[in-house]
């Protein structure tokens, strides 16, 4: 599965992998150990509660999120911010990221010019989504103050 997708001309990430980003920057923005119903970080980040719960399902079962039912429970960052890569939340959303370029080919000679260039793309992509973290993102929820753009944000709510 591809985990960027050309959109009119520019790559993004999926909606389900920019909003499990919000939700865990809105959950390290909150400080360690705050544990916050999905409900309530739903309507703070204006995103459907059903839609959020089911990306916070995927991020527990990948030990990004820590989940606890009854009264006081809610979700919290289950490892350090440091610790969760960007690539290990796109994964938790989509899946594992493959490149699906030749088939039936064992080697790298055995492939086209096509292929080499998406295994080489596929890895600098890896590498990239590796060297970022959630603590990244926490530090520097937004553009700097007195920024200006047309567009928003994407983990303060804008659209791809």
């Amino acid at each position: 599965m591809l985990i960027l997708i050309p959109a009119r001309g520019r790559v993004v990430l999926s909606k389900t992998s920019v909003i499990a980003l919000r939700l865990l920057v809105h959950l390290g923005l909150l400080g360690p150990g705050k544990r916050v119903p999905l409900r309530v970080v739903a309507r703070e980040l204006r995103v459907s509660p059903t839609y959020l719960i089911k990306i916070g399902r995927r991020l527990a079962r990948a030990g990004i999120l820590r989940a606890s039912r009854g009264a006081g429970g809610g979700v919290n960052i289950d490892r350090a911010p440091a610790d969760i890569t960007l690539l290990a939340t796109v994964e938790a959303c989509q899946g594992p990221t493959l490149g699906d370029f030749c088939r039936r080919a064992d080697g790298r000679r055995e492939v086209c010019g096509l292929h080499m260039a998406g295994a080489d793309l596929h890895k600098a992509i890896t590498r990239s989504l590796s060297r970022w973290t959630l603590d990244d993102l926490i530090r520097r929820p937004g553009p700097p103050a007195g920024h200006r753009s047309s567009r928003r944000c994407l983990l303060q709510g804008g659209r791809p």
